[in-house]
């Protein structure tokens, strides 16, 4: 019963509240709270909140998990235990997002062996360019350009930009022989990762792409992290399905490094400080898994009415 469920949780977090004073060799006078913040730790009861999001999150992503189909499925309350496990992590996460805006389905998927050959990945300059000549830079950037693509190639620059607590945003400029032919940028009045929004302007070029000619699409990004991924055999499912729907026969990424003086990835830079704020899907899985552990910080820190035995174990 319910009682039972918070006694649990009460040596549960006892449990943890003594493996902290070991961990920091604190005395009995150092309150919880401290240790907490100090190990970036939440309590028990968000800690188990945050679990099942995982779990939820996993099943949501395995179209094969024996659950996958209860997701959609409306939860009910059991007279006795409660809400189902399921019921209480769609609770949890609707306190950062709604459900409609989690995508089904992995993110990231191997690239497939049939088309493992149209994904190119280009890593020759590093941000210790920053500290040189713009125009040394740019020269530079399009020196890469010419070694991997041709003048009737799409070449796209992303970027992504968040501010925290007030806004995400992506954009893309897409030019071919150096004229502009089409740019986008949207913004999300959340707090993602610059990962998840640099990621969200390639597939919003890749869509604009289904509709174009080209069978060729150079981009160029500031983003490591997105681009050794890529490099190690991984894309987002929605470059593949967006891929196979265009003209595209090959992708290939090319690493600018970012504020260096590059045309192209300046200009991208502005239309995503500028974009508008729209609804939708913003998050990505671990964006969700964040903000919930931000929301439980400041939960804990506005939280003046833990017990004394919680907040002082003697």
């Amino acid at each position: 019963n319910w009682f039972q469920k918070v006694t649990d949780i009460e040596r549960l977090e006892r449990i943890q509240n003594e493996a902290m004073r070991i961990i920091l060799g604190c005395t009995k006078d150092t309150s919880c709270r401290a240790m907490r913040y100090l190990l970036d730790y939440p309590t028990m009861e968000y800690r188990i909140l945050m679990s099942r999001a995982r779990a939820y999150l996993r099943v949501n992503a395995d179209t094969q998990h024996p659950l996958h189909l209860e997701i959609k499925r409306q939860k009910g309350n059991r007279l006795k235990r409660g809400k189902s496990w399921m019921g209480q992590a769609e609770d949890c996460i609707e306190q950062v997002c709604t459900l409609e805006d989690i995508d089904p389905g992995e993110e990231w998927i191997p690239v497939p062996r049939a088309i493992a050959t149209s994904f190119s990945v280009c890593i020759e300059l590093d941000k210790e360019c920053r500290q040189h000549n713009p125009l040394v830079v740019e020269a530079e950037v399009q020196a890469l350009i010419s070694e991997n693509a041709s003048e009737h190639d799409v070449i796209i620059y992303t970027d992504g930009s968040v501010i925290r607590h007030v806004r995400s945003s992506w954009a893309f400029t897409a030019q071919v022989g150096g004229d502009v032919v089409k740019e986008d940028s949207g913004g999300f009045a959340v707090t993602t990762s610059s990962l998840t929004m640099e990621i969200m302007a390639v597939t919003k070029a890749m869509i604009w792409l289904e509709s174009q000619t080209f069978i060729h699409a150079c981009f160029l990004s500031d983003s490591m992290s997105m681009l050794r991924k890529i490099e190690t055999g991984w894309a987002r499912r929605h470059w593949i399905e967006s891929l196979g729907r265009s003209k595209l026969t090959k992708i290939s990424f090319i690493f600018v490094p970012g504020h260096a003086g590059v045309r192209g990835n300046e200009r991208a830079d502005r239309l995503a400080g500028m974009a508008a704020v729209q609804s939708g899907r913003a998050m990505d899985q671990a964006d969700i898994i964040n903000s919930l552990r931000e929301r439980g910080r400041v939960h804990d820190s506005r939280n003046s009415g833990e017990s004394t035995t919680l907040t002082r174990l003697q």
